[in-house]
């Protein structure tokens, strides 16, 4: 959230405000407007306490209280102790509707705007079976995209430097790099050698798998982009922003930028979904830790599938706990009811993760 907040920082002000306000204290004032904004951006309640005797309004989303405006008070806020406010009893405030359409406004004016090219970013959706590396560093070196009906990346919107998130498919953004270099290549007649060569030195090159797919286009342009400076992310964003089929998306404007790297809690589970799916962000931990390296077999990616291994089976243990989850090649995983693993076995592997972790 902090992208959000630096914006409303520059947005606020003695109009926007519900009272005394001053510019060594932006926040103050501000909170049932900047609530009413995050509710729009990324659902959830509006929740209001009282403190220092006075209304103050903060959101709850998937559980995680959000106070863009916390640094206000010079005592901590309970947060539990908040009651849900409906939006609009909020906005049933002549004044405060009207502060609010005044932010709103401010708001939609700057995060719609098109960004300076080196300001802009782009995000790189990946299939979590093909992202390799080890704890310390994601192989995030390069990206390929192929079209049979136009040039997937159009090449006024790069340039060199430019920050590029990498997201798994259904699951959060974990790494970031830049981009170093970028080619597209029209290819005809399935002959693939020359895309194929500009991935020579990645991991890339050896997919033959993904190569057959390109080449099944028969006729069509490859886009590779060439990163650097590769690094896991401390904290994993999971995106508000859609990708509508899209693998390659670019964070032209501070809206899309916000939209996608502000949520770094992973979204409660939707009704009917079954305990037994690992959260995505635990199955990136585990492999991560893992180094992307079946446990069992020590195959490693992008050569094999990888899945999440519950070691003590979870018809036994009913949870998630990190300890007991190991990254699995796809024949060791399915196979694995043939290893029998004894109690000892089983309890080194505990030992290990937790000193792993």
């Amino acid at each position: 959230m902090e992208l959000l907040r630096r914006t409303l920082i520059s947005l606020w002000d003695q109009q926007t405000a519900d009272g005394l306000w001053n510019a060594s204290s932006p926040s103050k004032g501000q909170s049932a407007v900047t609530a009413l904004l995050v509710q729009e951006l990324f659902g959830g309640e509006i929740r209001c306490i009282e403190v220092d005797g006075r209304s103050h309004y903060f959101s709850l989303i998937d559980g995680e209280h959000i106070d863009l405006t916390e640094g206000r008070f010079d005592t901590s806020v309970d947060f539990l102790k908040g009651k849900m406010v409906e939006t609009s009893e909020i906005l049933s405030n002549s004044d405060t509707a009207n502060r609010y359409e005044l932010l709103k406004s401010r708001f939609d004016d700057v995060v719609d705007k098109i960004l300076p090219l080196e300001d802009q970013a782009h995000l790189a959706i990946r299939d979590p079976n093909y992202v390799a590396g080890t704890s310390e560093r994601p192989e995030v070196a390069i990206f390929s995209q192929a079209r049979s009906d136009y040039p997937p990346l159009p090449d006024r919107r790069m340039t060199p430097g430019q920050l590029v998130w990498m997201k798994w498919t259904g699951g959060p953004i974990v790494a970031q790099s830049s981009v170093q270099s970028w080619h597209t290549i029209r290819f005809e007649n399935g002959n693939i050698n020359e895309p194929r060569e500009l991935s020579k030195g990645t991991n890339l090159f050896g997919l033959n798998d993904y190569w057959n797919q390109v080449q099944d286009k028969v006729a069509g342009w490859v886009s590779i982009v060439r990163l650097r400076d590769e690094v896991w992310l401390d904290t994993q964003f999971y995106g508000e922003g859609r990708a509508y089929g899209h693998s390659w998306i670019f964070l032209d404007t501070l809206r899309k930028q916000i939209l996608w790297l502000s949520k770094s809690w992973e979204p409660a589970k939707k009704e009917g979904e079954t305990g037994r799916s690992i959260p995505a962000g635990l199955r990136f931990r585990v492999l991560r830790r893992d180094s992307y390296t079946c446990r069992y077999c020590g195959a490693k990616a992008p050569d094999v599938k990888l899945h999440v291994d519950h070691v003590e089976p979870w018809v036994e243990v009913l949870r998630h706990d990190i300890h007991n989850l190991v990254a699995a090649c796809q024949p060791c995983n399915l196979g694995k009811s043939a290893m029998s693993l004894t109690p000892q076995q089983i309890a080194e592997i505990h030992e290990e993760n937790r000193v792993r972790e």
